[in-house]
């Protein structure tokens, strides 16, 4: 008869055990507290109760009250922390002069409440005891709720101790007497939400809080002030609404994910995934942000070196940092797969491994052959992209922050890239109705620019707009902060999509930002946002907009329904699972939620952005290419199609109908700048023929792009050598494929049409692990052993899907983009550049250095130099251009 059952103690759960219907225990204690009133029997009542958590975890799904309690018990599940609706208490007088103390059997329970401390710091103070409390003279319980909270509006102040060592710096009776505006004077224990001498008093001196009683006992305006800011502090920290949306998605995960009869049918629809979390365990990450998303709808298990406070000091940041606890999986810096292994809970079996970008360079030794799907989130790529390309390497998908770094990375041959932007966190920027008293924010930390922009920007709005904030701070004051200006400025580096342009549109505020890779497909100008397109014009919006209350608060109102309708780490994460649920795939762009995604063909990413006309050859759903390259303005667009040719002619310029093999083309030698032909040889029943009839079209420095199944794939040889099913045994091996080649096949078949292969890279790769490595480096496939190979043989026995770029032999593909830079048309130099296959790479990235330094992009250029430079290390050339860039830089050191 029920939706869904929830337990909240261990004896709670196996009472509702057989209940046939998804259920929920939710943990109020730590686990280690727990454990410590067993009674001292060798481990037996421990290894007992292991055995009992391990059978819940079967049928339950777990709720922590708070990250220590997850923490403590080690064992995948959500936490939901307690939610105060303010609006229910309030009414504090404190014109009763005594302290109180809540807690039900705080003697029995010392260890948590350590009553001997309390009385210590209440000795000679009037003190009342609210509870049931058996041991402690004078006790009494408070006959309802309501009557415990007009006790907490009468009386002065409340002295709450939890151990730090066993219990969170809060528990209900404390949150609730915040609510009633009662002060709080209370043991500063870490995860304590109380600031102190703002709103409450913390100290682990016993003499510090009696002094701060003894305050506010002789005080009562002082109690009323400190109440009163302690009041804000619970509603921002436990909203009611974080509450009731946190727990209502619980509900509905336990309902989708499991449950009996018939709640089965659907639990088919909906996965709850095992996922292993590994990032560095600090304040800032995004990997907490991205773990909170998680935790709704899936088992997360954390692991990772937690960062020390000091080194967070060291990064600028002033005060106390916020709480944060170490990762489930405590790791140093540098660790080893197998150390994550070994501390994996009882019972838990992980299916996805996802590592995010947070400052370890390198990931741990062994995660090749942890035999799981493997998935990073790299947020960077935009300062350091070769330290994340070699991070890259070692995972079957790879997530980029930022779009502008997706090409480098497949044309560097790494699988499965998709554009996963960042994000905001609701949670995060719930602080409630803020007046707007500051006019422009600017947060961030100028620490890593390598000319002082923001630095400079920031040092100028200060003086210009003296109502403002600009620095550094925790995100915690940063969402404050953001919710009290009416403006947030926001300067990207080398046009990345960062962070603060999220944060600033949820906080409701007008954001100004510049130029950013992607963030039109995020993001309309002018509706969402304001971009300016060079630093002196930020001033004058700036002025502009505070000008204009009416179009300052339509576009930031605008602006946080859609970055909280679209752009939010629940968003981000199940566009990340959905990718890797539906398997490896060949290439391509995937834009994220908010935007319609458009099925982006694989080859059209690589369709150089300066061609003008296009021969397209369909194998089937080529449609989409061309109609793509029209929307984005090629000139001429033609389709060779085989069958359904009435899908092309409102698309394309030309439809010519036949196979490529038995058509005349009706077009001058050259013709085409590109020709793209995805799967197009593995039909052709002679390649070779069709190879010399497009090449006759190909203009001198274009680009015949097609896909290639890989002949080698390790599965197909084991099929062939095992198994009587032949190819088509195989997933990417169609029975309608006249052939499967190798690389080397398809260059003989190039040399036999006249031309050259010019590029190739892998599309789709198996998991490293799944390929069976001997320990001599050899292939033992079935029956058959192959080796020992050399690693890149290895890479090509799991490649089961290859990009193939062939050109004309002979010829200069770089000519065009010298052109272009000696006549000073640099974004085609650039274009050109970015887009030639088989040159030198060196020369290939001076050139795109030297364009985008004339069009203002310094931080850019010097990207691009160093990373010509790793091609050719120390070219003089090279060298004495990022030279005469740092000298423009400003840069001698």
């Amino acid at each position: 008869n029920f939706d869904v059952a929830i337990a909240h103690n261990e004896m709670n759960a196996l009472n509702i055990e057989p209940a046939p219907c998804p259920k929920l225990l939710v943990c109020h204690n730590r686990k280690d507290f727990l454990t410590s009133t067993m009674p001292d029997d060798g481990g037996e009542t421990l290894r007992r109760y292991n055995r009992i958590l391990a059978r819940l975890h079967e049928s339950f799904s777990f709720v922590f009250i708070s990250e220590s309690k997850r923490a403590s018990y080690g064992m995948p599940g959500t936490v939901i922390l307690p939610g105060i609706d303010v609006d229910e208490y309030g009414g504090y007088t404190g014109d009763e002069g005594e302290v109180l103390r809540v807690g039900n059997m705080m003697r029995e329970r010392n260890l948590m409440f350590d009553v001997d401390f309390q009385e210590q710091v209440c000795r000679g103070l009037p003190c009342r005891v609210v509870g049931d409390n058996p041991s402690i003279p004078g006790a009494k319980s408070a006959a309802s709720c309501a009557e415990l909270v007009g006790v907490m509006r009468r009386l002065r102040c409340l002295l709450h101790v939890t151990r730090e060592e066993w219990e969170d710096g809060y528990n209900l009776s404390m949150l609730e007497a915040m609510a009633c505006g009662m002060p709080v004077v209370s043991l500063a224990n870490r995860t304590s939400p109380l600031n102190d001498g703002v709103d409450g008093y913390v100290s682990y001196d016993a003499g510090v809080l009696r002094k701060h009683l003894r305050a506010l006992l002789e005080d009562q305006a002082l109690a009323r002030e400190v109440g009163a800011h302690g009041r804000e502090t619970v509603a921002a920290k436990f909203p009611i609404k974080t509450f009731t949306a946190h727990w209502r998605e619980a509900i509905e995960a336990a309902i989708a994910s499991g449950g009996a009869g018939r709640r089965r049918a659907r639990t088919s629809r909906a996965k709850r995934w095992n996922i292993l979390l590994h990032c560095m365990a600090s304040p800032l990450t995004t990997g907490r942000y991205i773990e909170q998303a998680a935790r709704k709808r899936h088992n997360v298990v954390t692991a990772g070196f937690r960062v020390p406070e000091p080194l967070l000091a060291k990064w600028g940041y002033a005060g106390t940092p916020p709480a944060y606890g170490a990762q489930q999986i405590d790791l140093p810096l540098e660790c080893t797969f197998e150390m994550i292994r070994k501390q994996l809970p009882e019972g838990f079996r992980p299916d996805l491994y996802v590592w995010v970008d947070s400052g370890p360079k390198e990931v741990p030794a062994g995660i090749d052959v942890s035999g799981m799907a493997k998935a990073c989130y790299l947020v960077d790529t935009h300062i350091a992209p070769d330290l994340r390309l070699a991070m890259a390497r070692h995972f079957e998908y790879t997530f980029l922050a930022q779009k502008g770094q997706v090409a480098l990375f497949e044309r560097a041959g790494i699988p499965n890239v998709t554009w996963l932007p960042l994000a905001c966190s609701p949670e995060l920027h719930n602080v409630g109705r803020l007046e707007r008293c500051y006019d422009v924010a600017f947060i961030c930390n100028p620490s890593n620019d390598c000319n002082d922009r923001r630095r400079n920007l920031m040092t100028r709005l200060a003086e210009r707009f003296s109502n403002s904030r600009i620095g550094q701070c925790w995100p915690d004051e940063m969402t404050r902060v953001y919710a009290q200006s009416k403006i947030v400025v926001n300067a990207c580096v080398n046009r990345d999509v960062n962070m603060r342009l999220f944060e600033g549109l949820a906080s409701g505020a007008l954001l100004l930002t510049d130029e950013a890779d992607g963030l039109e497909d995020l993001f309309t100008d002018g509706e969402h946002l304001v971009v300016y397109r060079d630093d002196e014009a930020l001033f004058d919006l700036v002025e502009r907009y505070l000008g204009d209350d009416v179009a300052r608060e339509r576009i930031a109102h605008d602006g946080q329904a859609h970055v909280l309708a679209h752009h939010t780490y629940d968003h981000r994460v199940n566009e990340l699972l959905r990718v890797i649920e539906a398997g490896p795939r060949k290439a391509r762009v995937a834009l994220p939620a908010g935007k319609k995604d458009s099925g982006e063909p694989v080859l059209l990413s690589y369709v150089p952005p300066a061609a003008r006309r296009v021969l397209v050859l369909d194998s089937g759903g080529a449609d989409g290419l061309c109609r793509t390259l029209k929307e984005q303005g090629v000139e001429e667009v033609v389709a060779i199609v085989a069958a359904d040719a009435a899908t092309f002619r409102n698309v394309v310029d030309t439809v010519l109908e036949g196979r490529i093999e038995e058509l005349d083309l009706p077009y001058e030698d050259g013709h085409f700048d590109c020709i793209a032909a995805e799967d197009v040889l593995d039909y052709a029943a002679v390649p070779e023929t069709a190879l010399t009839k497009l090449g006759r079209v190909l203009a001198a420095e274009g680009v015949l792009l097609t896909t290639a199944p890989n002949a080698r794939y390790f599965e197909v040889l084991y099929k062939l050598l095992n198994t009587r099913q032949g190819f088509e045994a195989v997933s990417i091996m169609e029975r309608d494929h006249a052939r499967y080649c190798t690389v080397d096949q398809l260059e003989r078949m190039a040399q036999g049409a006249g031309l050259e292969v010019a590029h190739v890279a892998a599309l789709c790769r198996a998991p490293e692990g799944h390929l069976p490595v001997n320990d001599d480096g050899g292939l033992t496939l079935g029956r058959a052993t192959v080796g020992p190979i050399s690693h890149a043989e290895r890479e090509d026995f799991r490649t089961y899907l290859y990009l193939v770029a062939f050109g004309k032999p002979g010829v200069d593909r770089l000519a065009a983009a010298r052109a272009a830079l000696e006549r000073h048309d640099n974004k085609a130099a650039y274009a050109v550049a970015q887009a030639a296959y088989g040159v030198d790479e060196t020369e290939r990235y001076a050139i795109m250095a030297s364009a985008v330094a004339r069009l203002g992009g310094l931080a850019e250029a010097e990207r691009l130099y160093k990373e010509a430079l790793t091609f050719r290390p120390g070219d003089a050339a090279v060298e004495g251009k990022l030279g005469v860039l740092y000298v423009a830089m400003n840069r001698y050191d």
